[in-house]
């Protein structure tokens, strides 16, 4: 079994090709399994540093790709020529379909960096603590206190209903 991984820029255009021969193998070969790791600009160096320093890469390119055991494939065209050399396999991906994979990466990771510098809008929070709670199992112990479960906007709340007039 091999695992490769795939790091770059969210930016970079050869990453979506990368990408799609990534998905490419994993469905038409056994045993192959392929990581993505997707960095922001201002997170890549510092990325790209540390993974070097950890695996021993001299060389450095974007995107990187390399199997988990430490073995460095080198840039996107260096993985095709890896792909059709060890697996016979080669995949032709539209020029709109690389840039639409490169538009959703870069959505993707600017989402993620401005939670991250912003952090989560307060409906995001409320949505974060709701699945946390369910996961702690309280929510089974208000529907045994009389609670009913509505739905608000796709939003379980759990509502008590009292009649105090006489």
């Amino acid at each position: 079994m091999v695992t490769y991984v795939i790091a770059s820029k969210a930016n970079h255009p050869f990453l979506a090709e990368c990408e799609a021969l990534g998905e490419f193998l994993e469905a038409n070969c056994l045993n192959v399994t392929v990581k993505t790791v997707i960095k922001d600009r201002s997170e890549w160096k510092g990325f790209l540093d540390s993974c070097c320093k950890s695996y021993g890469f001299k060389k450095r390119s974007c995107p990187i790709v390399y199997t988990i055991e430490g073995t460095l494939i080198g840039d996107c065209g260096s993985f095709i020529t890896h792909v059709k050399e060890r697996y016979l396999k080669e995949l032709n991906v539209s020029k709109d379909e690389l840039k639409k994979r490169t538009a959703d990466n870069v959505s993707i990771i600017g989402e993620l960096m401005r939670k991250k510098h912003k952090g989560a809008t307060l409906g995001e929070e409320i949505l974060e603590h709701l699945e946390k709670v369910k996961k702690k199992g309280y929510v089974r112990l208000i529907d045994e206190s009389f609670y009913q479960e509505e739905q608000q906007n796709g939003i379980p709340f759990y509502v008590r209903r009292t009649d105090t007039l006489p």
